[in-house]
């Protein structure tokens, strides 16, 4: 390397900012191109007069071809007084008086800085490269890669934990896209930017049905794990049951339940809905829709707008309800009674009973004789017949109604005692219910009978009923959300006004003469009261007792928007437009058939309404496992599998064993699954309003269900502080999962496994369901808009497992049922508890009462601890410990005298 320096004096009327670029231009004409300014100072000339000394340097280069690019590289020389500070300035330099070149290496000890020819995609990813780790330009190397990717010389600075993220979010936001792969070697600082798709899941990940019964009882398998990025291959979602006996399990709001904006619902009569209807996209967190019985429920969640696919099922009466792929359906089998040997099965089929009864004890609902005979569903005295055909006792409330618990049919026929095989109610997913061979085998049942609780004065229906004629029917929408009574009393006004023809002997009408606004809001009274209603051309048919709604067809629509909601009522329900249910379990499901069919024994407590979920598996349960009927029966299941671990702990230390793990495997205890799902429903007390006396029915009726709800409570918290060491395991499950739903801190903190199902949940959803929410991955965002892809996606927290996003597993329930009946699983001969067994284990508000002193006193305490409580949840001792005993004593002396 070589340089020519000149010096110039010029006169001191140059001015060094303004005439710099004309100086340049005479040093070019006169000494040839290349020269650069390396100073320009005051002087004097040799006979002594002021002038500025200009001196210009010019180096001579020579080139390098880099025998791998084939990209010419020029080094340069440098001034002597260069420091490592004026980079940048050389930087600049260079890129003009080197056009299509860039300054790649700058090494001013050496006195040398290297130019290199790069592209523009190298530009960027080393401008951004060196910006996110805080070097210049030239103090790395980048390369175009093959594959498309980038070749990475890293800087001396180079630290994997504090950079590698940065590096990560500069190859998928900037330079590359989402999922491409990250692989740098802190060691030889090299690192490759190598193209990829993101890691994601399958729109359906199907369970393994073959595998039931293979598995291992200290660990289920109940989905996959997002594979990591760059991999198509991810590794399996598994609970270690022997790192932690307890889960909680957090949903979000809506799950299963997305709809369209444009659907309709059917609201409470209000200024922002003077019609008593909304569309889905009107809705906001605060309103009130209405709940499977017709009273008001808020909106207390819903999810992000989201664009899916969108299915419209044709039903018989003329309806087009629409649905995403994954929305869940509840579903009845059209000939429930045909396939019943039993003699009442004939007598349920003759009389158009059976598919009446099924609706009814699927949604778990008392129905009053005077109620079903105002509209003449079917005479009191048939109902008398079957009631007493099935031996259901009837019993009654404070207002003197004959009240009959018509869900225990359902049950009754789902225990299979000589009927089918199968449960007659069962949740189908809408992809599920495209694959069935024969639609017309399955209903979807209708709403309840019900009404809103909108009191209408005894004024507002004279005026009505003065001035209602055929041509005017004038129902109001705030007549249509009228209560039961009130609409008992509008329906036998319209009967009398519209005389309707009977076309069949029991339960249809054909009623004609009607304008089609006055026909459209018959038709939506009637509908609300649970009746069928088919419009024709000049007539509609009413069925009074429908075998629910026929599904005609089901239609592919173009992809439309839609967002699920989540309501406050325990079974999260909601009536949408044709007052057709909706409703939504699917990871419970695939850890139930897991464990189950390999020994697990199995303990179900629900709400009395969600317990449809598990109506599959309601005869796989342990004797008086099944605790979902009612409250009282929660406590007595709850109570009872508590025993059963009082009693194993016993035998464990009679023997020497510290845990059941210890014992041989040929003597060894069966691992006891229990599931607690919907616990917001079993646990959260009823407020108690002020001012009222605590012994009004009332409140004394609210203070008993308060009395159970803490039993339940309290037995959820001993078992998991308790029986882990004896073999028992268990999974709690709420939409919600704070203190104010029932679940206080010191539960929590017991419950080492954490889910939270859904694929985008807000942040305090993260913080109440996690330990700590930081170390949780998020759900990437192309998972949550993938439509089908994010459906049971959820995030885990597990020990012995850490943090990870998972696809839960999904299996159509008949089908685990069915896997579980080959492998010779074992039934119950009583699934849920015996009357006898919740008297003995519920606790009453009349436990303190002086007349049971004397028989307690010859009594022990089967429960093993406090069971009751007063009013404040405290609980009692002494006499009140052993209420239950003497309620099953005396139960016993009078079975006693009863059959003396």
């Amino acid at each position: 390397m070589s340089a020519q320096r000149i010096v110039q004096n010029l006169p001191m009327s140059f001015d060094p900012d303004k005439h710099q670029n004309q100086l340049m231009a005479i040093i070019t004409k006169e000494f040839g191109a290349g020269f650069e300014i390396d100073s320009i100072e005051p002087s004097q000339t040799p006979d002594g007069k002021d002038c500025w000394k200009v001196t210009a340097t010019r180096y001579n280069t020579f080139s390098k071809v880099d025998s791998e690019s084939a990209v010419g590289e020029k080094e340069i020389g440098l001034p002597t007084k260069a420091r490592a500070s004026d980079g940048e300035m050389y930087s600049e330099r260079f890129a003009k008086q080197y056009p299509g070149y860039v300054m790649v290496e700058y090494n001013p000890h050496l006195k040398t800085a290297v130019l290199g020819q790069l592209s523009e995609s190298e530009i960027q990813c080393r401008r951004a490269v060196s910006t996110i780790l805080g070097v210049k330009p030239w103090d790395m190397k980048v390369k175009d890669a093959s594959d498309g990717g980038y070749e990475i010389v890293l800087p001396k600075n180079y630290v994997p934990s504090k950079h590698y993220s940065k590096l990560q979010e500069v190859a998928e936001e900037t330079v590359g896209a989402f999922g491409w792969v990250v692989e740098a070697d802190a060691r030889t600082l090299t690192c490759r930017f190598i193209p990829s798709e993101p890691p994601t899941f399958p729109q359906v990940l199907s369970f393994p049905i073959e595998n039931l019964g293979r598995g291992d009882l200290s660990k289920t398998m109940f989905g996959m794990k997002l594979p990591a990025t760059g991999q198509d291959v991810s590794e399996p979602a598994v609970i270690d049951w022997g790192a932690q006996a307890f889960a909680l399990m957090g949903g979000m709001p809506g799950g299963g339940k997305r709809q369209p904006l444009t659907a309709s619902v059917p609201v409470p009569v209000s200024q922002k809905f003077p019609t008593g209807w909304a569309t889905f996209g009107e809705l906001e967190l605060g309103d009130k829709v209405l709940g499977l019985d017709g009273s008001a429920v808020a909106i207390d969640g819903q999810t992000d707008v989201v664009t899916n696919d969108l299915y419209e099922f044709v039903l018989d009466d003329g309806q087009k309800p629409q649905s995403d792929p994954d929305h869940v359906w509840l579903l009845q089998r059209a000939h429930v009674a045909d396939s019943c040997e039993k003699p009442h099965g004939s007598f349920l089929k003759s009389h158009k009973w059976s598919t009446t009864a099924q609706v009814a004890c699927a949604q778990h609902v008392e129905s009053t004789v005077e109620t079903i005979s105002d509209i003449t569903l079917i005479e009191p005295d048939i109902i008398q017949q079957f009631i007493g055909a099935v031996g259901i006792a009837g019993r009654t409330n404070s207002a003197g109604e004959i009240l009959y618990p018509l869900d225990e049919v359902l049950a009754w026929l789902a225990d299979h005692d000589g009927c089918q095989h199968e449960p007659a109610m069962m949740l189908m997913t809408t992809e599920m219910i495209l694959s069935l061979p024969n639609l017309e085998d399955y209903r979807i049942p209708m709403a309840r009978y019900f009404g809103a609780t909108m009191e209408i004065s005894d004024e507002r229906m004279l005026e009505w009923e003065r001035n209602v004629t055929t041509a005017q029917l004038l129902l109001t929408p705030e007549l249509l959300r009228a209560g039961v009574q009130t609409k008992n009393h509008i329906l036998h006004v319209l009967l009398g006004l519209l005389n309707p023809q009977s076309v069949e002997d029991v339960g249809v009408w054909n009623i004609g003469a009607l304008s089609k606004p006055e026909a459209m809001t018959l038709i939506e009274l009637l509908r609300s009261m649970g009746m069928k209603v088919i419009p024709g051309d000049s007539e509609l048919r009413v069925s009074l007792a429908p075998a629910g709604f026929a599904i005609k067809a089901i239609k592919k629509l173009e992809q439309a928007p839609g967002r699920c909601i989540r309501v406050s009522d325990p079974t999260h329900v909601y009536l949408t437009d044709g007052f057709i249910p909706t409703h939504n379990t699917v990871t419970l499901n695939a850890i139930i058939a897991d464990q189950v069919s390999n020994g697990a024994e199995l303990v179900i407590v629900d709400t009395n309404d969600k317990s449809t979920d598990f109506m599959w598996c309601k005869d796989f349960v342990r004797d008086g496992g099944w605790g979902c009927d009612s409250l009282e029966a929660t406590v007595a299941t709850l109570q009872m599998v508590y025993n059963e671990g009082s009693r194993r702990a016993k035998v464990l230390k009679q023997n020497g064993y510290l845990n059941y793990l210890d014992m041989p495997e040929e003597i060894r205890f069966k691992p006891i699954l229990i599931i607690a799902d919907e616990v917001a429903g079993l646990v959260v007390t009823d407020k108690i309003p002020a001012g009222v006396p605590k012994d009004n029915p009332l409140i004394q009726e609210k203070l008993q269900m308060n009395l159970l709800r803490i039993q339940i409570m309290s037995s959820l918290d001993k078992i998991t502080a308790e029986m882990r060491f004896a073999g028992l395991r268990m999974v709690t499950s709420s939409q919600v999962t704070n203190a104010t739903t029932g679940l206080p801190p010191s539960f929590k903190a017991k419950n080492g496994h954490r889910f939270l199902q859904g694929s985008n949940p807000s942040k305090p959803a993260r913080n109440q369901a996690f330990n700590d929410e930081a170390s949780v991955p998020t759900v990437p965002m192309h998972i949550i808009e993938g439509g089908r892809v994010s459906k049971g996606v959820g995030m885990a927290e597990l020990e012995g497992a850490g943090s990870f996003i998972f696809k839960s597993f999904f299996g159509a329930p008949e089908k685990y049922r069915n896997a579980l009946l080959g492998l010779g699983v074992p039934m119950t001969t009583r699934p849920a508890p015996t009357d006898y067994e919740i008297a003995l284990y519920s606790p009453t508000l009349n436990d303190d009462k002086e007349e049971t002193v004397e028989r307690r006193k010859k009594m022990g305490d089967p429960v093993g601890g406090p069971t009751s409580y007063d009013d404040n949840g405290r609980p009692l001792r002494g006499v009140a410990r052993a209420s239950h005993e003497s309620r099953v004593l005396a139960e016993q002396h009078r079975a006693n005298n009863h059959r003396a």
